[in-house]
């Protein structure tokens, strides 16, 4: 909860550092992975925000927001095409 508010809030590095102490706690959890990789792409460091959203796909891969979170860090990186593939 208090990560969602710290990104809700813009506080993205904060963010980053609340789910990386969840993800200590579940290492497993594909949501936290997911929450990362939109505050990495919040500042803009597209390189994490794509190795969280493939961690997140790896734990979920049936679940959409994962390829949306992938198709941003790609799009991030200026990797068009492959974005628009995960999308």
């Amino acid at each position: 909860e208090k990560g969602n508010a710290a990104f809700l809030e813009g506080d993205f590095q904060e963010a980053i550092k609340l789910f990386t102490l969840g993800l200590e706690m579940e290492p497993n959890n594909f949501l936290l992975y997911s929450n990362r990789s939109a505050a990495y792409a919040g500042i803009k460091d597209f390189e994490k925000a794509l190795e969280d959203a493939n961690r997140c796909i790896d734990l979920k891969p049936n679940w959409g927001k994962g390829y949306g979170r992938q198709g941003a860090a790609l799009h991030g990186l200026k990797e068009l095409k492959a974005a628009e593939a995960s999308y």
